[in-house]
């Protein structure tokens, strides 16, 4: 039986490690933390970080795996690192840590001609005072190594823009915080995909158009909308942007989350993210494709001649993401008659009664509503009103 290495035993490795006991690999599960929801599932557990690159290579070494993989964003360079040095399938870690680190993914879109916003790099307030005293507003300030937009502020002028950056570089995981040009994006030139890359080339695409609320928070995607709803050319620019890269990083395999903007006529990337996209993107494509995402990413993970085949079906689908723009307990979440046929499931991160935050970053999540309509004009007047049908009830 062939050995997987799994770092993290949280929710989000669940369906990972689900995938790999059903076809049939034996799973080698590393976690900090004594207990995870994974523990029962596995067949060898090891209290380690998985940040702790050396000490998961060892135990990789000893037990003789064949293949490690991961869904946390933590430890991605520690499945590129093991991965490398154990002659696994596996990304360059060096094409990994560009992934990661904003700085350094800027830097590499601008070498290669590609668009990119202007960029510069603090470590501290007093150091990045000159430039914004001296720069036109508005500027966007944001940690370099950090995601679902943790630390991301829009600052329109002087006042509280000191405390603002404090907080990035809290949130930034190298301590380095980035100040760059705002980009004013209309609501439908936001572009995802989740990419599923094996043998070094793209083997599917899932592309969405990201849902954005100017009522909660614009920053942050608080929907997908399957299809995609931009111009065909935008998504053919966007898909060759991407490839570029995939191509010239020596990428080789796994499932990639892809945020694009289209600004001034051009596609801006902005993130290609080394693991599967959060709010169960992969999940609605399952709904959509009839296809386990996760089944791809164990199986091109153990072999990289895997062949998978998802099938671009004709349906539409809008995954809606519960959030709140006020403090309190959640209450109800109340779902108008209207649209009650069109709701596929409902999945609650905070249950009634519990306490929710004001939506500032993705951590702040209440929960997913998976919608499917006939045809897309229906799809598309129900996104656009989706706020007017579906609306919590928040006790303060």
């Amino acid at each position: 039986m062939k050995k997987l290495m799994i770092l993290g035993g949280g929710k989000t490795q669940l369906p990972l490690v689900i995938s790999a006991k059903r076809l049939n690999y034996r799973v080698i599960l590393v976690d900090y933390f004594e207990r995870t929801i994974c523990d029962e599932l596995a067949d060898v557990r090891y209290v380690i970080s998985t940040t702790d690159s050396e000490k998961v290579l060892e135990i990789a070494k000893n037990e003789n795996i064949d293949g490690i993989i991961s869904n946390s964003e933590y430890a991605m360079q520690t499945v590129s690192y093991v991965g490398n040095r154990c002659d696994l399938i596996s990304n360059p870690l060096k094409s990994v840590e560009i992934l990661q680190n904003k700085v350094k993914f800027r830097e590499f879109l601008s070498q290669k001609g590609l668009a990119t916003p202007k960029i510069s790099v603090f470590t501290n307030v007093d150091d990045a005072k000159e430039y914004v005293l001296n720069c036109s507003f508005p500027i966007a300030i944001k940690p370099a190594e950090s995601s679902g937009s943790r630390g991301f502020f829009k600052i329109v002028d002087l006042e509280d823009w000191e405390a603002k950056f404090n907080i990035a570089k809290s949130f930034s995981r190298n301590e380095q915080v980035i100040i760059e040009e705002y980009m004013e994006v209309e609501p439908d030139c936001f572009f995802e995909s989740e990419l599923l890359v094996s043998n070094g080339k793209c083997v599917y695409w899932g592309n969405f158009s990201s849902y954005r609320s100017k009522s909660i928070n614009y920053h942050i995607p608080l929907g997908y909308i399957y299809p995609c709803q931009m111009e065909e050319y935008k998504i053919k620019r966007c898909m060759e942007s991407v490839e570029s890269v995939i191509k010239e990083l020596k990428i080789v395999t796994g499932e990639f989350n892809i945020e694009i903007v289209w600004y001034k006529n051009e596609p801006y990337i902005i993130e290609i993210n080394p693991r599967q996209g959060g709010n169960s993107i992969p999940y609605q494509l399952q709904y959509i494709t009839g296809s386990n995402l996760y089944d791809f990413v164990v199986q091109s993970t153990m072999d990289q001649m895997a062949s998978f085949e998802l099938i671009h079906k004709n349906k539409f689908f809008f995954s809606y993401v519960l959030s709140s723009n006020t403090y309190g307990y959640l209450k109800d979440v109340l779902i108008d008659k209207e649209i009650q046929e069109n709701v596929k499931e409902i999945i609650l991160y905070k249950q009634r009664g519990e306490y929710v935050e004001a939506c500032i970053n993705a951590e702040k999540y209440i929960g997913i509503v998976f919608l499917e309509f006939e045809n897309n004009d229906q799809m598309m007047y129900y996104v656009k009103h989706i706020e007017d049908y579906i609306k919590l009830v928040i006790k303060k």
